[in-house]
């Protein structure tokens, strides 16, 4: 299964039948997808601008054809980024265009997906020494730019910090705020963020 989040809407791709049957799990529409029936780019389109529209899933036998299907839809970009601890079993948070956030960032040249996710933390927050420790769910999300569409992969990692360095904030990426939050008080972060950044907490819960 593929969720692809519009802003706060989102976009379910799915091989599994029982996800369409199920009556304890509710989407606005559902489509069973065919290639010679329709056309993805269309079901996309009208699905953007439809905004009373804020879940759909599609169903296909062919889960990994759909999917590629569905990125030639798209300019695609990859990030990385991470959800970081520290020893007081806190989490880094970032504070940006008015809505808390984790440090990620787009990968650079032939950068593996760790070492984005190393860079973008220790620029984004100021410090270093950070250690990589887990995987946690890969996220995307779309956004126009220009009149494109976007699709943005992000990987994340669960990662550690054991030092005590000052956090700077990098204001010339628009970020305000850097902090330190208690994982108990994680519904503080959760109230104030983005809908596909929610996922990553699912792992931690």
């Amino acid at each position: 299964m593929y969720e692809i989040f519009f802003y706060n809407r989102k976009i379910i791709l799915t091989n599994d039948f029982n996800l369409l049957e199920n009556k304890n799990i509710f989407f606005d529409k559902k489509v069973i997808f065919n290639e010679k029936n329709y056309s993805l780019q269309k079901i996309i389109s009208d699905f953007e601008k439809n905004t009373s529209v804020n879940s759909m899933c599609i169903f296909s036998e062919n889960l990994e054809k759909l999917f590629e299907i569905f990125l030639n839809n798209f300019e695609i970009i990859e990030a990385a980024g991470g959800l970081v601890f520290n020893k007081k079993n806190q989490f880094l948070a970032i504070f940006r265009f008015g809505k808390w956030d984790l440090p990620k960032g787009k990968k650079e040249n032939d950068e593996k997906n760790e070492e984005t996710a190393i860079r973008e933390i220790e620029e984004e927050c100021g410090i270093s020494n950070l250690k990589i420790i887990g995987n946690l769910k890969t996220v995307y999300h779309t956004y126009k730019l220009n009149e494109k569409f976007i699709l943005k992969i992000t990987y994340w990692f669960k990662v550690f910090y054991g030092d005590n360095e000052k956090l700077i904030p990098q204001k010339e990426e628009d970020i305000l705020d850097v902090k330190w939050i208690n994982f108990s008080d994680k519904n503080f972060f959760i109230k104030n963020t983005y809908n596909s950044l929610k996922k990553i907490f699912q792992d931690e819960n």
